[in-house]
């Protein structure tokens, strides 16, 4: 790093150099058009009491020195910053003050008039003004205003000696204890000058730091998410077939003995299941791949069954779970509101050793507050703010899995923003907590709701998978074999390919189209599950309901999933999520194909 020593000031690096000659040429480019009105002030002055041509000719000589430095000071900003071009200009610089101080000092000789105190105290005030009046444009290099004041003050103060009066000689011994008293104030000013800049450096590494520690923090979490990502497909896999077979080996095994085992398997099933769908939901909130659909809906459609599934879960720990609101009508997107309902409702149930449990609305004007309270253990005041965010269970420090990895209330906070609303806490140790928000009130009377798609018990009754003919492609024999089984089970007939050429050479086969293909998002040779049921529906001409099935949760392959416009599934697949799945898709071909 250069270290410059310039007259009159400290040693400086090279990037405290550049900045600080770059402010003084820019204090210069401001003041210099003021100042040139000060010598043509002083010559209107003495106009009548000295010598015009050497007048004129002084006022010249200092308006062009002015000229000089403004356009020596436009020509450095505008050209980029360098450290020679710094160091030759204000070397220029240091000259052009110099002979502006022995201009100025001149003129305490040319225009010495003995018998008129008036213009005397006239040259001489401009010059310690204009002396003094430097000290901040030149504070960022003193050595600027030494070439000046040294020449300007000095020859002044030489002209009072020589006048041979006493007091001549007082003030001129005043004049160098002036220049004294400025060069320390300019010290003062240069320290207070570099020490700005010093600090705008300090603040612009300190902003670099930052960003680099942001960045660092950035790709860290990218490493963890895609970390999560590729772990979390990896366990879906397995955990997927399992879901798969116990589902088949519980439906053969009603009745018997190994009903209750079968049980107990279905409930670690559905603990880890439960545990890979809370990292999904925050995956797919982290991708923004959540889209909002709000319509008029009756809150009490939305509580009934959310309690009906909690009952049980209250009922086994003693707890009275109820609910009210029934004639409460919102605004919203029900799928995103059950899914936050759910969450606090877990987490209340959770956390309530005993007593009770309400779920209720009550209408605010333009608004419903709906309202999760609990009569459980309660939260302090101070960690209220700290529940809502991920990993975070302040009454499970030995981590246990059964009561989840603290993710619903993270969840719930997201989603209350993507509906634009905010989740208000009431609670206090021992007494219980409230989750509490608001939403918009139905826009439309009761009974004009826009109705939904959707699969009813009768519609299903009616409508069986026996005979239909599911294509499976599915490039793990365990996860092909499982999928078999279980459409098997369902009186289906089933298609299996590991690839693409394998699922066109089945259909060639068997001479049929298939009802609904299912097929995994990674396949083989760098294709996709959606790539290739748009390639099987090329070839054989005919739109054909898909299923897409993925246990990746990066946010990108979410993002792609999604986009491709099938039906998308995260692995592990419940077999009763799939079946419904496959009976509404079954049902839409069906309506389309009879219009």
């Amino acid at each position: 790093m250069t270290v410059h020593h310039l007259p009159g000031s400290a040693p400086v690096s090279a990037d405290l150099f550049c900045r600080s000659v770059e402010e003084l040429f820019r204090a210069l480019r401001m003041a210099l058009p003021l100042v040139a009105a000060i010598p043509a002030v002083l010559a209107v002055m003495l106009w009548s009491s000295v010598d015009h041509q050497t007048l004129v000719l002084w006022l010249a000589a200092v308006l062009l020195s002015n000229l000089g430095r403004y356009l020596l000071s436009r020509h450095h900003l505008r050209l980029p910053r360098s450290e020679s071009r710094s160091r030759t200009h204000v070397h220029l610089l240091f000259v052009a003050n110099a002979i502006d101080g022995c201009l100025w000092g001149s003129a305490a000789f040319l225009f010495f008039v003995a018998d008129s105190i008036s213009v005397q105290v006239l040259v001489y005030t401009l010059i310690v003004g204009l002396a003094a009046g430097s000290i901040m444009a030149m504070a960022y290099w003193p050595a600027a205003l030494y070439a000046f004041a040294v020449p300007a003050v000095g020859l002044a103060a030489l002209r009072m000696a020589l006048a041979g009066e006493p007091a001549s000689h007082a003030l001129a011994i005043l004049l160098l204890l002036f220049l004294a008293i400025l060069f320390a104030t300019l010290h003062l000013a240069h320290r207070s000058a570099r020490g700005s800049i010093e600090l705008q450096f300090a603040n612009r590494e300190l902003i670099e730091q930052l960003k680099l520690q942001k960045e660092a923090a950035e790709q860290a979490n990218l490493a963890k998410s895609k970390f999560l990502a590729a772990a979390s497909h990896d366990l879906r896999q397995p955990l997927h077939a399992l879901e798969l077979f116990v589902s088949v080996l519980t439906e053969k095994s009603r009745g018997n003995d190994n009903e209750s085992l079968l049980a107990n398997i279905n409930r670690s099933l559905g603990a880890l299941s439960s545990l890979f769908q809370s990292l999904l939901d925050v995956s797919r909130l982290d991708a923004g791949v959540i889209t909002i659909h709000s319509r008029d809906f009756e809150l009490g459609r939305l509580f009934e069954p959310l309690i009906a599934e909690h009952a049980p879960l209250a009922s086994a720990k003693g707890l009275t779970l109820n609910w009210d609101g029934r004639d409460a009508r919102v605004h919203s997107d029900p799928a995103l509101v059950e899914r936050m309902l759910r969450n606090l409702l877990s987490n209340a149930i959770r956390y309530t050793p005993g007593g009770f449990i309400r779920l209720n609305a009550e209408i605010r004007g333009q608004a419903v507050c709906i309202r999760v309270t609990d009569s459980g253990i309660g939260i302090p005041a101070d960690q209220q703010r700290e529940i809502f965010e991920e990993f975070v269970q302040l009454h499970n420090p030995e981590r246990d899995r059964e009561q989840g990895l603290g993710l619903g209330l993270a969840i719930v906070r997201r989603l209350a923003e993507l509906l634009q609303t905010e989740v208000q806490v009431d609670s206090n140790p021992g007494s219980g907590s409230t989750f509490s928000f608001t939403l918009p009130t139905a826009q439309h009377m009761a009974g004009t709701e826009t109705p939904t798609a959707s699969v009813t018990t009768e519609n299903y009754r009616q409508h069986l998978l026996g005979g239909r003919l599911i294509l499976v492609i599915e490039d793990e024999a365990a996860i092909r074999e499982a999928m078999r089984t279980l459409l098997s089970s369902w009186d289906c007939r089933v298609l299996l390919a590991e690839d693409l050429a394998g699922a066109l050479a089945a259909i060639a086969q068997t001479d049929a189209i298939p009802d609904v293909i299912v097929a995994d998002y990674r396949l083989r040779e760098s294709l996709t599950g959606a790539e290739a049921i748009r390639a099987i529906e090329a070839q054989i001409g005919h739109r054909v309901p898909g299923v897409v099935i993925t246990g990746d949760t990066a946010p990108e392959r979410i993002r792609e999933a999604q986009a491709a416009g099938y039906a998308l599934l995260h692995k592990p697949v419940q077999a009763g999520k799939l079946r419904a799945l496959l009976t509404h898709l079954t049902l839409d071909s069906t309506r389309h194909v009879r219009s």
